[in-house]
């Protein structure tokens, strides 16, 4: 699913504690992109943490980066394969090889974090990719307020626009870390936060939960029996831990061999016997 991290003009970017646990948790592939002279710069296509961290400790010789507009992408792979250049930012354009470009200078640009669902990319093209092409590049900028909401209604994701002059429009629910003063689209870059859900989830949901209630997944990911990447907006989990699909009529189904993908950990489930199951240690 990724991970957005925007740090604000005089805010420092996340530590690098927080860099390799979003790395560790987002493992294929980082980009970065900053606003300076009237452009928005970006390098990607860093497959490892250490390639990512020497090209900052580099890029952070040159230019202050404190003082500067700087978004961090971290990847989940779902669509094009997950190679260099389909990691993030991108230029928002039509033209699709600009898209693959691993250093660039562009007037606008984005990072996106979620599934886009209804596109069918290209042939090596990500869902972000193919949307960037077919619709955002087709939109006049600067970005209203209503077509930052279309935008949301009609992919359900998070997305971090930044301008050459150093504006940053922020999708979806992407909220301040009051701690270091950043910007995060979901809480992969905090150490053992599934852990701490998973045992809140048994202290204080469990015990009360009513058989029959379920539990909404707006902020996970849902891997099915094919290994495809789901968003888990379209699902639900009940109180033995088995996942739901909402139907066309919106009521929830039981499903088989699909997971709750928590950052490399899965919760199984659909089981015929209905039974808890931990496929891995948490």
């Amino acid at each position: 699913m990724c991970i957005i991290a925007y740090s604000p003009k005089n805010t420092p970017i996340p530590s690098r504690e927080r860099r390799e646990q979003m790395f560790r948790r987002n493992p294929d592939g980082a980009g970065f992109m900053f606003a300076v002279n009237d452009h928005v710069h970006i390098e990607k296509g860093f497959m490892s943490f250490d390639a990512m961290e020497k090209r900052l400790s580099e890029i952070a010789a040159e230019y202050d980066l404190t003082a500067l507009p700087v978004v961090l992408h971290y990847r989940i792979g779902t669509h094009g394969g997950n190679t260099p250049g389909n990691t993030h930012p991108f230029s928002i354009t039509s033209n699709r090889k600009m898209l693959k470009k691993l250093v660039l200078d562009t007037r606008f640009a984005v990072a996106h974090n979620g599934i886009i669902h209804g596109i069918v990319p290209q042939k090596g093209y990500s869902d972000t990719q193919e949307y960037i092409v077919r619709r955002l590049s087709r939109i006049r900028r600067p970005f209203t307020s209503d077509i930052l909401s279309q935008i949301a209604v009609e992919t359900g994701s998070k997305f971090a626009f930044m301008y050459g002059n150093g504006d940053v429009q922020l999708v979806g629910a992407i909220t301040k870390d009051e701690g270091d003063g950043c910007y995060y689209s979901n809480m992969s870059y905090i150490p053992d936060v599934y852990v701490e859900r998973r045992s809140a989830w048994e202290r204080f949901v469990l015990p009360y939960m009513p058989e029959d209630r379920m539990l909404p997944l707006n902020d996970d990911i849902v891997i099915d029996s094919k290994g495809n990447l789901h968003d888990g907006a379209e699902y639900c989990m009940d109180v033995y831990g088995r996942i739901y699909a909402y139907d066309e009529n919106g009521d929830p189904v039981l499903t088989r061999g699909t997971h709750l993908l928590l950052s490399g950990m899965c919760r199984s489930s659909a089981f015929d016997d209905g039974a808890y199951e931990d496929d891995y240690p948490w």
